[in-house]
């Protein structure tokens, strides 16, 4: 499918995404049976997923087919309790936000363009995300005056591995937004082939993320907060792209150097990708990767998300990432460092090294013991670092509550510049 077609397609889709949304809010609502209801989400999310991939040819039949199940279900609310709704009631049935499980939103984002010969035009991203305020509702909240917070996850991983640091910020009122990184069961290419097209380097991530924040139309990003091997893009964000970051926040992130925990596997790395590249050899780099995923050090869930975590690790450029470091070290950006003092998956002697490249000052740091109580408060309230008393490189789900609050002290220090 080329680039013309695909933005057809998103035309299209756009037309009808606040259709499924509305449906899926009203539904909630609405007394009647568990079966009639599984009927109705089940045909309107399986119209919605066929939507969002089918062919210009069978456009207008799906067309047709969302507009039967729209008469449908507009007979089938005069047939519910739903008219007994006042109009007051109803509009706040409409702008209902289920904080504690936020909706993802779909987006296509042209990828990878002018990267390769066979492939000039690059890749369609079918991105998904979830966004707290969207445009229509950021716009009614005074565009500008609320804080937009970009979250970017590890890999391999997704936006659901950060909620819970990031729940307490969609509470308060800020504009969350979550990209998802292809390749780990949540985002895809538009066509299936051209999934293998994406290659996971850092400045491909990065690229992607700012075709998100160009369509939502974001020149402006609050805070910025990366886990993990997501801390790489968010680098090049912060000092290479146009785009104004105004503090940062990254939490266990990967070094500038090979670390313990990809050593074992780079040069597994390069084999699987050598393999992977050609088609015919397929099968037997699955199998090569089904027989070694354990040597992984990362959790995987499937052979599919150990390729592409071993893509990510073939793709890093780590002069690149040093680069990065020392300039950011120069930029007046506030930044925050939240770090398993006892980690196993990176050595002590490299983070300390990664830390003086960033401009931290590694002696004055928050120190947090096991049991997440604050030891030491540090004294540097917008260039710090945060190490906390662990073995466990999963910080995020453990101690999400004191990062959480460190990172809004942090927010309103910022805010005061």
């Amino acid at each position: 499918m080329n680039v013309t077609r695909c933005y057809k397609l998103m035309k299209q889709q756009n037309k009808y995404s606040s259709y499924f949304i509305k449906i899926s809010k009203l539904t909630k609502h609405i007394a009647v049976s568990k079966r009639c209801h599984s009927c109705i989400h089940t045909r309107l999310l399986g119209e919605q997923y066929h939507f969002r991939r089918c062919s210009i040819s069978n456009i207008k039949k799906r067309l047709s087919s969302i507009s039967c199940h729209q008469q449908f279900f507009k007979c089938f609310l005069l047939r519910t309790n739903f008219k007994n709704y006042s109009t007051k009631e109803r509009a706040k049935i409409y702008s209902e936000d289920d904080v504690d499980n936020p909706k993802l939103n779909y987006i296509f984002v042209q990828s990878s363009k002018d990267r390769w010969e066979d492939v000039p035009n690059g890749i369609m991203i079918d991105l998904a995300y979830t966004d707290s305020c969207p445009e229509e509702k950021y716009i009614a909240k005074n565009k500008g005056k609320i804080p937009v917070i970009l979250a970017l996850h590890d890999s391999p991983g997704s936006h659901y591995d950060l909620l819970p640091l990031l729940k307490p910020f969609m509470k308060t009122g800020c504009r969350v937004i979550a990209p998802n990184f292809p390749g780990f069961g949540v985002t895809g290419a538009v066509d299936k082939g051209a999934d293998n097209i994406f290659s996971h380097t850092t400045d491909e991530k990065a690229e992607l993320v700012m075709g998100l924040l160009d369509n939502l139309d974001i020149n402006s990003i609050d805070l910025l907060i990366a886990s993990g091997a997501g801390t790489y893009p968010a680098l090049r964000l912060s000092t290479e792209v146009d785009i104004n970051v105004k503090s940062l926040a990254f939490i266990n992130p990967w070094p500038h150097t090979i670390f313990r925990g990809i050593a074992d596997v780079i040069n597994q790395s390069h084999t699987v990708t050598a393999l992977w590249d050609r088609p015919f050899y397929h099968i037997i780099a699955r199998i090569f990767v089904w027989l070694t995923k354990d040597r992984l050090n990362v959790k995987v869930r499937n052979v599919n998300e150990a390729i592409k975590y071993l893509y990510t690790v073939h793709g890093i450029s780590f002069n690149e990432i040093g680069g990065y470091l020392v300039t950011l070290s120069q930029k007046n950006i506030p930044r925050t460092i939240f770090y398993a003092e006892n980690s196993s998956f990176v050595e002590s002697e490299i983070l300390k090294e990664y830390l003086e490249l960033l401009g931290v000052d590694i002696e004055d740091k928050i120190e947090i013991d096991s049991t997440g109580k604050i030891i030491n408060k540090g004294s540097n309230n917008l260039v710090h670092s945060v190490s906390i008393q662990t073995e466990n490189n999963e910080i995020i789900s453990q101690y999400s509550g004191i990062i959480n609050g460190i990172l809004n002290n942090f927010m309103h220090h910022v805010s005061k510049r």
